[in-house]
């Protein structure tokens, strides 16, 4: 999307707070997994995903302030691809919120660790 198009659109929204309704965002992921299978989707998701990493790495080379707000913004714009390329694969290999909620736990539990573990260094 042309980047100034994402930002006036994202400016509106943010204005007017008519945000997506997690019923509207679920029943488009259905009908565009309809329409696109779920090869496409997979394709479509990892190349969603490389491209949020390719922005995060640009973040590393922002030299000034309008580098970093004109790379904020498009970093959004690459989450949010990124969010909705996910709820469709979860869509995809029927994957419930309980399962995730489960698996984010797990992950949750294991940086908590590490973070012990890491301050318990430093503190040496």
């Amino acid at each position: 999307m042309n980047i100034e198009d994402f930002r006036n659109k994202l400016n509106i929204i943010k204005i007017s707070r008519r945000f997506a309704s997690e019923e509207e965002i679920q029943q488009t992921i259905k009908t565009q997994n309809a329409i696109r299978g779920s090869n496409e989707i997979t394709i479509m998701a990892m190349e969603e995903l490389s491209e949020l990493i390719q922005r995060l790495s640009k973040t590393l080379r922002c030299d000034t302030k309008s580098d970093y707000d004109e790379n904020r913004i498009r970093i959004i714009e690459e989450i949010a691809d990124s969010i909705m390329a996910i709820k469709a694969v979860t869509e995809v290999f029927n994957i419930s919120n309980e399962e995730l909620k489960a698996a984010i736990t797990v992950k949750t539990n294991r940086i908590q660790e590490k973070c012990y573990e890491l301050m318990a260094i430093k503190q040496r």
